[in-house]
């Protein structure tokens, strides 16, 4: 079966070249169903037009519609019997670059059904993106005017997809004129995703006046993302104007967290001063500061020793001390004995404890010991004791 297949493959696109030229007389004949499709498709090329998809009539099809569906429905059967996934897409893959250009419409026309699965699926996506990056207006054309939802969404998706790398603008353009439903909403999303590496702020502002949903917000996030990777102020700035509070409260997060290894100062202070909601920026500079402690750990605990006393100092002296003392206990005890008596010093004695335990007992619970709030220092030991696993004789 895979050695017919392959043959069936390869020998496509050198049956279209010899029809082409007249040469139908050859002495071995191809497996019939790639030979009819073959055939069908060379002998009338498809000419591009402004309707390219053809208006249905009264009565039954066309003799040759009808022959080129069975021969496509064969094809589409032997490659569904290769069990070998990878195998099968890569049949498929051969086969959508072998059709000739001239060759793209009939066949996606014989494969515009809604009830076509695997295989033709597959093969509908690839030759519907090859036909966009050739003539992108017709393909996006072609693809609107189909009149099941759920094959027109999944069609204009890869019209999208493509035509973002080739014109974002213009294709940004024609998906603003669809009639407002689900593949244009579709569409649009698609243009955002792929626009947001090169063109962030016009991604963003496309994205932002889409429907106010998950799908949108996750949207956003990822476009701030792209942008603060380079330039995180102004993307945090372009956030700031955002009027719901939760959603420019996680886009600013999101740049917080997305900048955090280049821009770690910058970053942690954004969080500091746009993040109003507590949780969310306690969240934001834990997170910040697990970057930047494996970086920098001095300039990071001194940033975090200037935090109000209160519950994001100390959720961020705890997970910067747990992941410092992994790496450099003895410069995490420096700094711990550089600092003054008070809850700052507690919670950073009670996490080295519990960070040096596995390696040195011992000195883990004089650390414990040290805790200077006598409930702390009587769950620093109780954790230090929990950690280390029992000597056994």
């Amino acid at each position: 079966m895979k050695t017919k297949a392959i043959i069936l493959l390869l020998a496509l696109s050198g049956l279209m070249l010899s029809l082409r030229l007249g040469l139908h007389n050859r002495a071995e004949r191809l497996p019939a169903p790639i030979e009819e499709i073959a055939s069908m498709n060379s002998q009338e090329p498809c000419v591009f037009v402004d309707n390219p998809r053809p208006e249905s009539t009264e009565g039954a099809p066309s003799r040759r519609t009808s022959e080129l569906q069975s021969a496509l429905d064969m094809m589409l059967q032997r490659f569904t019997a290769e069990p070998d996934l990878d195998r099968r897409s890569e049949m498929v893959q051969q086969l959508a670059e072998s059709l000739a250009e001239a060759d793209l419409l009939p066949t996606l026309n014989a494969l515009a059904q809604s009830d076509i699965i695997g295989p033709g699926v597959e093969l509908r996506q690839l030759l519907l993106r090859r036909w966009t990056a050739i003539a992108p207006d017709q393909a996006a054309d072609w693809a609107a005017a189909s009149i099941d939802p759920s094959l027109r969404s999944e069609q204009l998706l890869q019209v999208a997809a493509v035509w973002a790398e080739s014109d974002w603008a213009r294709a940004v353009r024609w998906f603003k004129a669809l009639p407002d439903d689900n593949a244009k909403v579709t569409g649009l999303l698609t243009l955002a995703y792929e626009g947001s590496r090169v063109e962030p702020v016009n991604a963003l502002n496309l994205a932002v006046d889409l429907p106010a949903n998950e799908e949108r917000a996750q949207l956003l996030e990822h476009g701030v993302r792209q942008w603060s990777a380079t330039n995180p102020s102004a993307a945090v700035a372009w956030a700031a104007n955002i009027s719901d509070q939760p959603l420019r409260d996680r886009l600013v997060a999101a740049i917080s967290t997305a900048s955090a290894e280049l821009f770690p100062v910058e970053s942690a202070n954004l969080s500091l001063r746009f993040l109003t909601a507590a949780g969310l920026q306690e969240q934001s500079v834990v997170s910040i500061v697990q970057r930047w402690i494996q970086t920098d750990p001095v300039t990071t605990a001194d940033w975090v020793a200037g935090f109000p006393e209160g519950g994001l100092r100390d959720a961020s002296a705890r997970n910067m001390v747990e992941i410092w003392s992994a790496t450099d206990p003895a410069g995490v005890a420096a700094w711990l004995n550089g600092l003054p008596a008070g809850s700052l010093r507690d919670v950073g004695q009670a996490a080295f404890a519990r960070g040096i335990a596995p390696m040195d007992f011992s000195a883990a619970l004089a650390w414990a010991d040290e805790v200077g709030d006598p409930l702390s220092r009587v769950q620093s030991r109780e954790a230090v004791l929990r950690l280390t696993p029992p000597v056994t004789e």
